[in-house]
């Protein structure tokens, strides 16, 4: 046998040298193939890395082929053999550990080789199971390493890089002993971010778990496999630890895992009848000026695009422009800071019949005044509060002289008597009371005097000595 084996490593190592019909196979994926005596072996090809384990596996499907597996560096030196380790009719290599980084073939053969008589339909199977790396090192998405909590070694330390907004998940797998695993994911300083325990997709299974994860920034993540009561605990056992990131098209399906936005950037995605809409979301602070467009692609999608707040209130609704083939929130500000979400879908929501493809950008900018005095533009709608706690609120727009305005200020809950001011710096230069009706202020066909910033204030009858209260809509429009 070790005769055999020498001489068919040397027959492989120049087969190898001269071969150039190599099949690439990747892991999880099975490929089949005949063997006879014309065609007595086949090659593939793949990329390893060091430290992960691997298996192959080849089964006979038809004939009577006797399967032989070789497993060759890119030295063409053979590093793994079978014959008959596997079930009958099939070769096996299992759970065996790639010594280096680079490229490695799978020679699928029948025992004899050409000396062989057997042939056959036969199937091959790569899978990984894992890689085994050391502490410090690091992971990539997709990796399933393997380690063990001992009573000497209470944690095993990995690095990954990963980008803003990315979503990952990492999952602590025992293996064996009596191991409650746990999880800490931190940032490049060392700032735990997410600590998982229990896995709430295995109640009871003592794994551990971070799911949904969005990464905060660029840079590297420290993962910390341990177990509960880290240095003070005393379970022990092996682990498998995995690290996916989840895909955007896979993500956005509700709230909770909504698509994280930065002012600038923009998101691409369709609206079926599977998926009738898709959730982002921004951290925006108070006063800040945001344009939102979901501009549809392809298709007839009839867009619609609603702002939500951190409560998941509605904000802000824009329907569907048919000249701009685009839903828009253009140039609203943010009334206070915190985290907003964008709900991206069609008219009549689940019930509509339109789709397509679409882009959704956001931009933002901080307002004139910062988050002091809120921006306000020519037909938006601002939404405030008039109580004992706040007796006024005051807005800034910029106007140009010669423009004719009506500003409005309804009430929408209470009993609140609004009262509407207009300044030019410290100039009062209009007012009113009720002409709105209903206790409603309206200073319409204003005209401005100047070019420059005014300032509208939003009050009470007597101001800070009114009794009345309520929610109120404030809108300023351009007549000409």
């Amino acid at each position: 046998m070790f005769k055999w084996s020498f001489l068919l490593v040397f027959a492989l190592g120049v087969y190898l040298a001269a071969a150039q019909d190599y099949t690439p196979i990747a892991y999880n994926q099975t490929v089949s193939g005949f063997l006879s005596d014309d065609d007595f072996r086949q090659l593939f090809v793949f990329d390893g890395r060091q430290g992960e384990i691997i298996t192959i596996r080849m089964n006979t499907v038809e004939g009577d082929l006797d399967p032989y597996l070789v497993l060759v560096d890119q030295t063409g030196r053979g590093i793994a053999f079978s014959d008959d380790e596997g079930e009958q009719n099939a070769a096996l290599i299992d759970s065996f550990e790639l010594p280096a980084s680079g490229q490695y073939f799978i020679v699928a053969t029948r025992f004899g080789h050409e000396h062989g008589s057997t042939s056959g339909t036969y199937e091959l199977n790569l899978t990984r199971q894992g890689v085994n790396i050391p502490s410090g090192a690091s992971l990539q998405y997709g990796d399933v390493v393997i380690g063990e909590i001992t009573p000497q070694q209470s944690q095993v330390v990995y690095y990954f890089s990963g980008r803003r907004g990315e979503v990952v998940n990492l999952q602590m797998r025992r293996t064996s002993g009596d191991l409650d695993a746990f999880i800490d994911i931190a940032n490049q300083r060392g700032q735990i971010l997410r600590s998982g325990d229990d896995d709430p997709r295995q109640v009871g299974s003592l794994n551990a778990a971070v799911l949904n994860f969005t990464l905060p920034e660029n840079g590297f993540y420290i993962v910390v496999a341990t177990r509960y009561g880290r240095e003070s605990g005393t379970t022990v056992g092996s682990y498998m630890l995995s690290l996916d990131i989840i895909p955007e098209e896979a993500r956005g399906l509700a709230a909770y895992d909504a698509i994280l936005l930065d002012y600038g950037s923009t998101s691409a995605s369709t609206i079926s009848a599977e998926v009738p809409q898709r959730f982002y979301f921004f951290e925006g602070q108070r006063g800040d000026v945001i344009t939102v467009v979901m501009s549809r692609t392809q298709g007839n999608l009839n867009a619609l695009l609603i702002l939500l707040d951190d409560q998941l209130s509605e904000v802000f609704t824009a329907e569907y422009n048919t000249n701009s083939r685009s839903a828009e929130i253009l140039n609203y500000t943010l009334p206070k800071g915190g985290t907003y979400y964008l709900m991206a879908t069609r008219a009549e929501f689940s019930e509509g019949q339109t789709e397509g493809d679409f882009e959704l950008s956001l931009t933002g900018r901080r307002g004139i005044d910062g988050s002091k005095m809120l921006e306000v533009f020519y037909g938006t709608e601002m939404r405030g509060v008039i109580d004992s706690n706040i007796p006024y609120e005051s807005f800034l727009f910029y106007g140009e002289q010669g423009d004719v305005v009506t500003i409005t200020m309804e009430r929408t809950t209470g009993d609140l008597d609004s009262l509407l001011t207009l300044y030019q710096g410290s100039k009062q230069i209009a007012f009113d009371d009720d002409s709105g009706g209903s206790q409603n202020a309206a200073i319409q066909n204003f005209t401005l005097p100047q070019d420059g910033v005014y300032r509208i204030e939003a009050s009470r009858f007597e101001r800070e000595s009114g009794t009345t209260s309520g929610t109120y809509i404030l809108l300023i429009v351009k007549e000409r």
